[in-house]
């Protein structure tokens, strides 16, 4: 993903003519947008799988992460970069960008459906592989639930 942000990105310095380093750009930067995307759900997942089986999240969020900076970078960096070699290009009339915060609202989105996913799957997994109450658990290594006897 870093070779194919700082490709698009090497686009953008190019000195030949402004037209074909804004479809050169776009066209590198929307094979990057569509790689992040797809790794990421194949990450997310690989992700369930091991929320599913280990219960542990931490694949989950470092998902969201891998995500979450790219997305930034992209955002918060490529496309400001890219609107203002648009506008000196005199290719651009608009004098505000948009981007920074439609990148905020991707991140704070994948955030939610991040946490949204692993409070899903580990309620999943609840129902389908229910765990015995710890208390009776304890009874029971004490040998006091067959007997009748409260500790």
């Amino acid at each position: 993903m870093a070779g194919l942000t700082y490709y698009a990105w090497s686009w953008l310095q190019s000195i030949g003519a402004p037209a074909a380093t804004v479809e050169g750009y776009t066209f590198h930067s929307g094979i990057a947008w569509t790689v992040l995307l797809i790794s990421s759900i194949v990450l997310l997942i690989f992700a369930n799988f091991l929320l599913a089986r280990f219960r542990r999240s931490w694949a989950l969020w470092a998902t969201f992460v891998y995500f979450a900076l790219f997305v930034a970078i992209r955002y918060f960096f490529l496309e400001p970069s890219f609107f203002h070699y648009k506008a000196g290009a005199g290719l651009a009339d608009a004098s505000l960008s948009w981007a920074p915060l439609a990148g905020a609202i991707i991140i704070v989105l994948a955030g939610a459906v991040i946490f949204i996913d692993q409070l899903l799957v580990v309620r999943l997994r609840d129902r389908l592989y229910p765990t015995d109450d710890p208390q009776k658990l304890d009874d029971a290594e004490m040998g006091t639930a067959e007997e009748g006897v409260t500790p």
